[in-house]
């Protein structure tokens, strides 16, 4: 009787932790893969919606440019004319078609040095906003982040900074990079929320601390001293994701902004 009851409850035993060892697998392999699924969909609406709003803008700056009072005036005016026609950000039409397809779209994130161009769901309402993507094989979505790191040519091909900025409706902002490199998944003083002026202070050194890049002088000391508010991209970086690859990039003024053409970043 002892031995049949010992060999029922192994029996139990061994189907508890087998049912244990499936769910595990499920929510470890099945739901990852169905949510990154998901996603991916997701943003292959989304990009095909962005494909056909830049037709739209290109279209109304182009017919800007083509206007009498376009064509005159002296240099600066014409150059400054030509940077506010491109600060308009994103037509109502098109901040609407994209924001149809997810209503938590705030925005069209550019890279022209990396050359790509992606939209933005959730947020970026606080002092360090963090936009999170995959970094994919093929070099899609924030897989040419770590480019900055592997070669000192981006840096020196950019002299007067690097730029990314965010198209939103009828407003554009300028990020100019102040550092990027590889930071631990786990480190909690810098994937955290920013609040008091002590905080930034405190979060703006650790993040420079571990930064592969010096933005010049000029530009540490003015975000130190104006503490313009911060978005960090950040992708998985390494095989056992120990670590993520970060970019941080400071609000900064569009007369300093010196992107290369973005052509080729809307138009992918």
């Amino acid at each position: 009787m002892h031995d049949q009851n010992a060999a029922l409850w192994f029996l139990f035993s061994t189907c508890f932790l087998a049912g244990m060892g499936f769910l595990l697998c499920l929510v470890l392999f099945v739901t990852p893969s169905v949510q990154k699924k998901r996603a991916g969909e997701e943003y292959t609406r989304m990009e095909k919606a962005l494909r056909e709003a830049p037709k739209e803008q290109a279209g109304k700056r182009e017919q800007a440019s083509e206007t009498p009072a376009a064509a005159a005036g002296t240099k600066e005016e014409k150059e400054k004319r030509s940077a506010d026609s491109a600060s308009q950000g994103l037509s109502e039409s098109a901040f609407a078609a994209l924001n149809e397809e997810n209503p938590s779209f705030v925005g069209v994130l550019t890279f022209p040095i990396l050359h790509f161009s992606y939209p933005v769901a959730q947020g970026l309402t606080d002092r360090n906003s963090f936009v999170f993507a995959h970094c994919m094989a093929d070099g899609s979505m924030f897989g040419s982040l770590k480019t900055l790191g592997e070669t000192s040519a981006i840096a020196e091909s950019t002299p007067n900074g690097i730029y990314f900025r965010i198209e939103k409706e009828k407003q554009e902002d300028i990020y100019r990079v102040l550092f990027f490199g590889p930071v631990k998944t786990d480190d909690t003083a810098f994937y955290c929320r920013v609040f008091s002026d002590e905080d930034y202070d405190a979060w703006l050194l650790h993040a420079e601390a571990a930064s592969w890049y010096d933005p010049g002088e000029g530009a540490r000391k003015k975000a130190e001293k104006t503490r313009p508010n911060l978005v960090i991209l950040s992708t998985c970086y390494g095989t056992d994701h120990r670590e993520n690859f970060a970019v941080v990039g400071a609000r900064w003024e569009r007369a300093a902004y010196n992107a290369p053409d973005i052509k080729g970043a809307t138009e992918r």
